[in-house]
């Protein structure tokens, strides 16, 4: 099923230079914007601005810790890039690693949503969307497979909800 829908999704890059862009600036660049609009939200959802900087830390930092232990899996699972199982494949762009099972970006892009949402659902549901988006991208584009970007991205938001939701909990018991 893994190779069927990406096969089907895969189909549709090389056939235009407008959509192949798109994917490429949805696959590597929005990410960044991505991150901005996080950081923003974290930032005006508090009265005290340094409380918001704090969460978007605690986010952060929750998120780089995810795509670490992601990391860790990745390089002891064998499980090569689509391009790599089949050489008829040719990605739009190249990727940083030959293995592909999780996808980083999407653990990455998960656990911030995930942590995200503890502190605001909607702005949570919204990188959600931004991190199943920019994960259909690299899937388009050829670097990744379907089942990466899913399972990447469950880690991620199930790692990064369950880390900030711990740290609000702490804050509240305090108080």
């Amino acid at each position: 099923m893994d190779k069927i829908i990406f096969i089907w999704l895969h189909q549709w890059a090389g056939q235009n230079w407008f959509f192949d862009q798109l994917i490429l600036f949805l696959s590597q660049y929005f990410t960044y914007l991505v991150i901005l609009a996080i950081f923003l939200t974290c930032i005006f959802s508090f009265r005290r601005r340094l409380l918001g900087l704090l969460w978007f830390d605690l986010i952060l930092f929750t998120s780089g810790i995810a795509w670490f232990l992601a990391s860790l899996l990745k390089y002891n699972l064998v499980s090569p890039r689509p391009f790599i199982f089949w050489s008829s494949v040719h990605p739009l762009f190249l990727a940083g690693s030959l293995e592909s099972f999780p996808s980083g970006h999407a653990v990455f892009f998960g656990a911030l949503a995930g942590g995200l949402l503890v502190l605001n659902r909607r702005a949570g549901l919204l990188a959600l969307l931004a991190a199943l988006i920019i994960g259909l991208a690299r899937v388009i584009a050829g670097v990744h497979w379907p089942s990466d970007i899913v399972s990447g991205l469950i880690f991620g938001a199930l790692a990064g909800y369950w880390q900030v939701s711990l740290v609000h909990q702490l804050k509240a018991g305090v108080e």
